[in-house]
C-alpha cells in the first residue's frame, strides 16, 4: 500500500510566499539599526571598553549590519542574534507582534521559537547577551569597538579644544574691551584735569591781573595824604621799647616801563657785583613821615631787606649824595637836597662774598643800634616792580640792603627810586 505524503495546502503556500515578501517578516535576515548617536560622554555606568551597555549594543548592531556578509557565525548564533534583537526592540513574544509563518518556513519558525524561548528576558540582559555573542564568535568586533572609541575620544578632544578656543577668544575680547575702557577713562580723566588746570590758571591770572591793576591804580592815584594811610596800624616794639610799625610790601606790573624811566637818572642805577651786598643809606627827612621805595632788576632776582639805624655816627664808607623825591604836593619842588649829614645818603659795597649767618647779623644789628624792618630775602624783582613803604619810627637812617652774596657768577643791575611823604 502506497504511503501518503502530506502536501501543504494551497493556502499555506500562499501564506508562506506572502511572509517572505513582507518587510516585517522574520525571513529578513537584516537587523534594523537604531541610528541614534552613541553617547560621547563618559558615565559612571560604563559597561565595557569605556561604553555603557546601551551604547555598546548600538555599536554591536552597527557592526553586525556592516559585517554580516563577512562574518563566520554559526546558524544558531545568527538565529539567536535575531531573537535577542526582537526581544530588545519588541519585548516578550506574542503572535500579534509577528506575522503568520508558513509551514515550510524553517528559518522563520526557528527564529520564532528562539524569540519565544526568551520569555520575559529583560532588554538589558538581551543587549548584554547580544554583545557577548559578537565578542566571543567574531575576531573583528573588539577592534571595531576600540576604533569607535578612539573616534569618539578624538571628537570629544576636538570639541574640548574648540570650547577652550572659544573661551579664550571671549576672554581676550573681554580683556580688550576692559583695556579700551580703561584707556578711554584715563584719557577722559586726563582731559578733565587739563581743562580744570587751565581753568584755574586762567582764574589765577585774572585774579593776579586784577590785584596788579588795583596796586598800580593805588600808586598812580595816591596823594601825599593818602600815602601815609598805607602804613599799617599794627605797632611792634623792639628790645629798647621803641614802637616800630611793620613795613608794607607789594608789587606792580609794567617792569620795562619802570626800568626805562629810571635809566634816565644815572644815580638811580647801581650794579651789584658778584657775591656783593650793597647798602643804600637813606636818612629820615625832617618834613617826612613815611619812606617809599621802588626797585627792579633785569633777568635775575636779588635779595632785599630794610633796616633802621638809630645811631647817628658817621660811616667810614664812601659817601654819595643823592636827591630824595617828594610826593608832598604838585606845587613843591621835584627834589630836595639834604643840607646836613643826616640828609645825606651813601652806598656801602661789601666785597666779602661770605654769607653772613643769622647770629652774626643779629650781633651786628645789636652793636650798631639797628632794627630790622624787613628781613633780607630774595625777591622776584626781574618779574615785577617791588614796591614798599614804612612809617618813620623816629629820627635815623634807613638801610636798604640789596644782597647778591648768593650769586658768585652774575652781577645784577639794580634800578631804584626812593622818596618820602608827609
Amino acid at each position: 500500500m502506497a504511503e501518503e505524503v502530506a502536501v501543504p495546502e494551497k493556502n499555506d503556500q500562499i501564506q508562506d510566499k506572502n511572509a517572505e515578501n513582507t518587510p516585517n517578516s522574520t525571513n529578513d535576515m537584516s537587523i534594523i539599526v537604531n541610528t541614534s548617536a552613541v553617547s560621547e560622554e563618559k558615565t559612571d555606568g560604563d559597561f565595557k571598553y569605556g561604553f555603557t551597555l546601551p551604547d555598546l549594543y548600538k555599536i554591536g548592531l552597527e557592526f553586525y549590519k556592516k559585517e554580516k556578509d563577512t562574518l563566520t557565525l554559526s546558524y544558531g548564533d545568527k538565529i539567536q542574534l535575531v531573537a535577542l534583537w526582537k526581544q530588545v526592540s519588541c519585548g516578550r513574544y506574542s503572535d500579534s507582534k509577528l506575522p503568520d509563518i508558513g509551514y515550510f518556513d524553517v528559518i522563520g519558525n526557528d527564529r520564532r521559537k528562539a524569540w519565544e524561548a526568551l520569555a520575559d528576558t529583560a532588554p538589558d540582559v538581551a543587549k548584554e547577551r547580544f554583545c557577548e555573542i559578537l565578542e566571543k564568535n567574531t575576531q573583528t568586533f573588539v577592534p571595531f569597538v576600540e576604533a569607535r572609541k578612539r573616534l569618539i575620544e578624538a571628537e570629544i578632544e576636538r570639541k574640548r579644544k574648540e570650547e577652550e578656543e572659544r573661551l579664550r577668544r571671549e576672554e581676550e575680547e573681554r580683556r580688550r574691551k576692559e583695556e579700551a575702557d580703561r584707556i578711554r577713562k584715563e584719557e577722559e580723566e586726563r582731559i578733565r584735569l587739563a581743562l580744570e588746570a587751565e581753568r584755574l590758571r586762567i582764574k589765577e591770572e585774572e585774579e593776579k591781573k586784577r590785584v596788579e591793576q588795583e596796586n598800580a591804580n593805588k600808586i598812580e592815584q595816591q596823594t601825599p595824604s593818602e600815602t601815609t594811610k598805607l602804613a599799617p596800624t599794627l605797632v611792634n616794639g623792639d628790645s629798647n621799647g621803641r614802637n616800630i610799625a611793620p613795613a608794607s610790601l607789594w608789587t606792580r606790573p609794567k617792569l620795562q616801563e619802570f626800568i626805562n624811566h629810571v635809566k634816565r637818572d644815572a644815580s638811580s642805577v647801581i650794579v651789584v657785583g658778584r657775591g656783593e651786598t650793597v647798602t643804600i643809606r637813606v636818612p629820615t627827612h625832617e618834613n617826612g613821615s613815611c619812606l617809599f621805595w621802588e626797585f627792579a632788576t633785569e633777568s635775575y632776582d636779588v635779595g632785599f631787606g630794610v633796616f633802621f639805624e638809630w645811631s647817628k655816627k658817621q660811616q667810614s664808607s664812601t659817601q654819595k649824595d643823592f636827591s630824595i623825591k617828594s610826593n608832598e604836593s604838585d606845587n613843591d619842588d621835584a627834589t630836595k637836597t639834604a643840607t646836613n649829614n643826616e640828609d645825606k645818603s651813601s652806598v656801602e659795597v661789601n666785597n666779602d662774598p661770605t654769607i653772613i649767618s643769622e647770629n652774626e647779623r643779629n650781633i651786628e644789628i645789636k652793636n650798631s643800634d639797628q632794627d630790622e624792618i624787613l628781613p633780607v630775602l630774595r625777591r622776584n624783582s626781574q618779574e615785577e616792580v617791588i614796591v614798599g613803604s614804612h612809617m618813620y619810627p623816629g629820627q635815623g637812617v634807613y638801610l636798604l640792603k640789596f644782597d647778591n652774596s648768593y650769586s658768585l657768577l652774575r652781577s645784577k643791575t639794580l634800578y631804584y627810586r626812593v622818596y618820602y611823604t608827609k
